[in-house]
C-alpha cells in the first residue's frame, strides 16, 4: 500500500513548496524538496506555486523515501523537468502530474570529451579522432528499479535517449494514466561494439514482483511497448513466477518493429488492451505474426534456462484485425518460435491481482486519450499533438525532440519545450499545503498548519484529500442559481452527477462537488441541471419553512424516461440545521419532504401547487461528514424543493363537477397532493348560501398520485342545486371547493373551474349531442374562440393562456338553447 508522503499521526508530512524553477538546491527549488533532509523530513509532500520548465543542470534522484511529488498544484501549465534523467532510488513514492521530457542536451559521451559529434559509421576498435563512449545516450527519462512501493500517475515520459520509463524489480509498483511516448530513436546511444548510434526509441523495461501498468498510452516508439523484464533479474535469474504484471486497458500505438516483448519465466494478465498500428510501424511480420496486428512477442532465454512467461490475453482490441481482436493468440509473436509455442505460454485464468476499474478498450481508448498524462492542470500543446497523432493515425518516430533532422544542434531544438504559463499561486497562510480558500470550504483551520496531518472518515488527511480530490456538497453562491451544469445517462449502471466546481481550486480536487444524482439505469440522454442557494430562510404561507437550496434537474428528452429513476439531493449540515430550527417538528431527515414544481429553469420560490414525494432513504454525505443527501424516485422532473413533512401542502383540487345520472345527482372531484388529508364532506345548497352535509368520502392520502372521487345524491328536487367540497386536514383543519350547480327538470347548468384562471380550466356542461357548440367571447362582444368538443362528454378541457387578462364570457349551446357563465383571466 502506497503512502507516499502521507506520514503518520505522530510524526506529520513536511511540506516542501517548489517556488521557483532554478536547479540550485536551495529553498524552492525542486532539488532541494527531494534531496533536502536538514531539518529531518521523515515524510514530505511537494507542491508548487510556479508553473513553468525546470532545466535541469545534473541528474536528479528521489535520495528520500516517503515522498508525494503533486505536480497538479502548479498554478498555470503545469511542471516539465528537462535536460537529465529523474530518477528514484527509495521506496514509498508517489509522483502526480509531471512532465519528464529529457532531450538530447547532454546524452552525448565522446572520447575525448567534448570533441564534437563523432562520425558514422564508426570503427571498431575505435580510431577516429572523436568516438563515442559506452554508455553514450544511456539515459531513461525517468524511472526506478528494485525499489517498493510506488506510484506513478498521470505523468508524460519523452524524449529520452534510451527509454521513456523504465520501472523493474520492485514489488507493489503502479503505472496508470501516463503516456510514454517519442523516445529519441536515432540519437547518441552507443554501446561497445557499435558502428552506429543504436535506433534505440524504446518505451521502457518494466515489471517486478508485483506490478499493475494500466490506462496508459504508449504511442510513437520503436520497440519495448513495454518490455516486461521477466524472471531474469529475480531471484536466482533461473526461477520462473518470479514476476507478475497486470497489463490493462492500455493503448498502444505506432510501435516500429514489436510492441510487449520479453517476459522470460514471468506470469502475465494481458486484458482489453487497443493496439493501433501508425505510419513507423513496419509492414513485415515476426515468427508468422504481422507486426502490424502483434499483441505481445514473448521471449524466452537460454542462459540461465528462463522458458516463455505465462500469459492470460483476453479481450484485446487490435484496430484492423477482427481476426486477432476474436481470437487474441494469434496476435502472439512467440521470439524464437512458432505459434506452436503459445500453448506453453497460454493460461485460460487470470492471475490474481487486485481489482482494477476495467472498460471495454473501445471505451478505455477514449477516456486514455482524455485524460491520460500530465492532463491537470492542463494538458499542454505537445501532449495533445501526441494523443491527435494517435486519433488521426499521423505522426512518427523522432530521431531529436521537436522532430528535427539527427545532430541538430541543442540550442536549435530548445524552442521544442512548450512554453509553460504560471499563474498566481491561490493564497495559504499557513504553508500547508491547502489553498485558504479550500481550507475555509471545509470548516478547516487556514491559520492552522497542523490541520493537514488530521485524518478523515475516508482514511485520508486532509492535505491528501486537497490533493487526489474530495466529496462534498456543492457550497453554491448566495442568492445566485448555478445554472447550465450538464451530465449524460448512458446506461452505465453508476451514479451520475450533478456537479458544480465554481470554487473549486483544482480541476483534480472536488470531483464529487455534487447538488445531485441520478442512477443511471437507461439511455436517457442529457440533464441539464442547476441549484439556488439563498442565505434566508424562506417561508410558506402557514409560516413553515423551505430549505435554503433548491433544485433543479430537466432531461433534454423526457419521453425517453418511462419509468421512475432513482435520484439523490444533496444539502449541507448547515442548511439542515436552519430548516430544523425553523421548524421544530423537524427531528431528523426521516422528517424531509420533497416539492416538486414543474419549473423548468432555476427559480427562487415555491409557487403552484407541487407534487410531495417522500424519500425512500437518506444518510450522511461527504468525505468530512459535513452533508447530507435524501434518496427518492420520479418520472416527473422539475423543480425540487425541501420541507418538513408537517408542512401543509395545499391540496390540489383538480376538478369538480356535478351532472344528473339515472334520477340522481353525482358529484365527481379529482385531486392530488394527499399528503394530509383526512376526509371530504359534500355538502348541499338550494340557494348557494345555506350548506348542510350529505355525506363523507375518506381520504385516499397516497401522496402525488391523481385520486379521482364520486358521490351520488339521491334526494333530488325541481330547480338548481347547489354543491360543494369541505376539504379536512388531518389537523382538523379544512378548505372549501368552489361551488357547483346542476339544474334538475330540464334545467342545464355550466360551471368552470378554477375560476379565475390562468391557463388551463375544466368546463363542466350538459352532455354533449350532434350541433352542440361552446364558444368564448370578450367583454366587448368579439368571439374569441370555438372550441371543438366531444360528442357525449361532459367535460371539456380549455387552455386560455394565450387571452389577455379581463373577463369573458363562456357560451354552450344545446338544442338551440343556450346557457352562458362569465370566466375571469388573470
Amino acid at each position: 500500500f502506497v503512502t507516499g508522503g502521507r506520514g503518520t499521526t505522530s510524526i506529520p508530512t513536511t511540506i516542501f513548496e517548489v517556488t521557483n524553477l532554478s536547479d540550485d538546491g536551495l529553498a524552492g527549488s525542486l532539488r532541494y524538496a527531494l534531496t533536502n533532509n536538514s531539518p529531518v523530513a521523515t515524510y514530505r509532500t511537494v507542491v508548487f506555486r510556479v508553473s513553468g520548465t525546470i532545466h535541469l543542470t545534473s541528474a536528479l534522484k528521489f535520495t528520500r523515501a516517503n515522498v508525494t511529488v503533486a505536480g497538479q498544484t502548479a498554478p498555470g501549465d503545469g511542471i516539465c523537468i528537462a535536460d537529465f534523467p529523474v530518477s528514484f532510488s527509495q521506496d514509498n513514492i508517489m509522483v502526480r502530474y509531471m512532465r519528464f521530457r529529457m532531450g538530447d542536451k547532454n546524452t552525448l559521451k565522446t572520447s575525448p570529451a567534448n570533441c564534437g559529434i563523432p562520425t558514422e559509421p564508426f570503427t571498431n576498435p575505435p580510431s577516429a579522432a572523436c568516438n563515442p563512449v559506452n554508455g553514450s545516450g544511456g539515459d531513461d527519462a525517468f524511472g526506478g528499479t528494485y525499489r517498493n512501493n510506488i506510484i506513478i500517475d498521470h505523468c508524460t515520459m519523452s524524449w529520452s535517449s534510451d527509454e521513456s520509463c523504465s520501472i523493474y524489480g520492485g514489488t507493489n509498483t503502479t503505472l496508470q494514466w501516463n503516456m510514454m511516448s517519442e523516445p529519441l530513436n536515432h540519437s547518441y546511444h552507443y554501446e561497445t561494439g557499435d558502428l552506429n548510434f543504436e535506433n534505440h526509441g524504446y518505451g521502457g523495461i518494466q515489471g517486478g514482483a508485483s506490478m499493475s501498468i494500466h490506462h496508459n498510452l504508449y504511442a510513437h516508439l520503436q520497440g519495448r511497448v513495454p518490455r516486461f523484464d521477466g524472471s531474469r533479474n529475480l531471484g536466482n535469474g533461473a526461477t520462473t513466477g518470479l514476476e507478475n504484471a497486470d497489463f490493462r486497458n492500455n493503448v498502444l500505438y505506432n510501435w516500429g518493429i514489436y510492441n510487449n516483448n520479453g517476459g522470460e519465466g514471468g506470469n502475465y494478465n494481458i486484458v482489453n488492451n487497443y493496439y493501433k498500428y501508425g505510419p513507423s510501424t513496419s509492414t513485415g511480420s515476426s515468427s508468422g505474426v504481422s507486426i502490424k496486428y502483434m499483441i505481445i512477442n514473448p521471449y524466452k532465454q537460454s542462459s540461465p534456462v528462463l522458458p516463455y512467461g505465462k500469459y492470460y490475453v483476453d479481450g484485446n482490441f487490435v484496430e484492423g484485425s477482427s481476426t486477432a481482436t476474436a481470437r487474441n493468440w494469434l496476435g502472439a509473436a512467440m521470439s524464437g518460435g512458432s505459434y506452436a509455442d503459445t500453448n506453453a505460454a497460454k493460461v485460460t485464468t487470470p492471475f490474481n491481482f487486485p481489482v482494477v476499474t476495467t472498460y471495454a478498450p473501445q471505451q478505455s481508448y477514449d477516456l486514455v486519450l482524455t485524460v491520460a498524462g500530465a492532463s491537470l492542470p492542463k494538458r499542454d500543446t505537445l501532449d495533445q499533438r501526441i494523443i491527435n497523432d494517435v486519433k488521426n493515425r499521423t505522426g512518427r518516430l523522432i530521431d531529436v525532440q521537436g522532430g528535427y533532422p539527427h545532430a541538430t544542434p541543442y540550442t536549435s531544438t530548445v524552442n521544442a519545450w512548450p512554453a509553460l504559463a504560471s499563474l498566481t499561486a491561490p493564497t495559504d497562510t499557513d504553508h500547508d499545503g491547502m489553498p485558504d480558500t479550500w481550507e475555509n470550504a471545509r470548516g478547516l483551520n487556514s491559520n492552522l498548519a497542523a490541520d493537514r496531518n488530521l485524518y478523515n472518515a475516508n482514511g485520508y488527511t486532509n492535505i491528501e484529500n486537497y490533493l487526489n480530490g474530495d466529496s462534498i456538497v456543492a457550497k453554491g453562491t448566495s442568492n445566485t442559481c448555478i445554472s447550465s451544469k450538464a451530465f449524460v445517462s448512458n446506461n452505465t449502471t453508476n451514479w451520475i452527477h450533478a456537479s458544480d466546481t465554481t470554487s473549486s481550486i483544482l480541476i483534480s480536487t472536488d470531483t464529487l462537488n455534487l447538488f445531485a444524482s441520478i442512477k443511471d439505469v437507461g439511455n436517457y440522454g442529457t440533464f441539464n441541471a442547476s441549484y439556488y442557494t439563498t442565505g434566508t430562510i424562506r417561508l410558506l404561507s402557514n409560516n413553515k419553512a423551505l430549505l435554503n437550496r433548491n433544485i433543479t434537474i430537466v432531461p433534454t428528452n423526457p419521453t425517453s424516461i418511462t419509468a421512475p429513476l432513482t435520484v439523490r439531493l444533496y444539502f449541507t449540515v448547515a442548511e439542515f440545521n436552519t430548516l430544523k430550527a425553523a421548524d421544530p417538528a423537524i427531528s431528523s431527515l426521516i422528517d424531509i419532504r420533497i416539492l416538486r414544481t414543474n419549473d423548468n429553469t432555476c427559480v427562487t420560490t415555491l409557487s403552484g401547487y407541487p407534487e410531495v414525494i417522500v424519500p425512500t432513504t437518506s444518510g450522511i454525505f461527504g468525505t468530512y461528514d459535513d452533508g447530507y443527501y435524501v434518496e427518492f424516485a420520479t418520472a416527473n422532473f422539475g423543480t425540487f424543493f425541501i420541507a418538513g413533512s408537517t408542512a401543509v401542502v395545499p391540496l390540489k383540487l383538480l376538478f369538480i363537477n356535478a351532472a344528473t345520472e339515472n334520477k340522481q345527482v353525482k358529484i365527481s372531484w379529482g385531486t392530488t397532493n394527499e399528503v394530509n388529508t383526512k376526509n371530504f364532506v359534500v355538502e348541499k345548497s338550494n340557494d348557494a348560501q345555506s350548506f348542510m352535509g350529505i355525506g363523507i368520502v375518506d381520504a385516499k392520502s397516497n401522496g402525488a398520485v391523481i385520486n379521482n372521487y364520486s358521490f351520488m345524491d339521491a334526494s333530488l328536487y325541481q330547480g338548481v342545486v347547489y354543491y360543494r367540497l369541505k376539504m379536512f386536514d388531518k389537523d382538523g383543519s379544512y378548505s372549501f371547493s368552489p361551488i357547483v350547480k346542476v339544474g334538475i327538470g330540464g334545467k342545464y347548468i355550466l360551471s368552470v373551474y378554477p375560476n379565475p384562471a390562468k391557463d388551463n380550466l375544466i368546463v363542466s356542461h350538459p352532455k354533449v349531442l350532434v350541433g352542440s357548440t361552446m364558444q368564448l367571447f370578450a367583454a366587448d362582444g368579439r368571439k374569441m374562440n370555438d372550441y371543438h368538443i366531444l360528442i357525449g362528454s361532459e367535460q371539456t378541457l380549455v387552455n386560455i393562456e394565450s387571452l389577455a387578462k379581463g373577463n369573458y364570457l363562456l357560451v354552450f349551446t344545446k338544442n338551440a338553447e343556450s346557457i352562458a357563465t362569465k370566466l375571469v383571466k388573470y
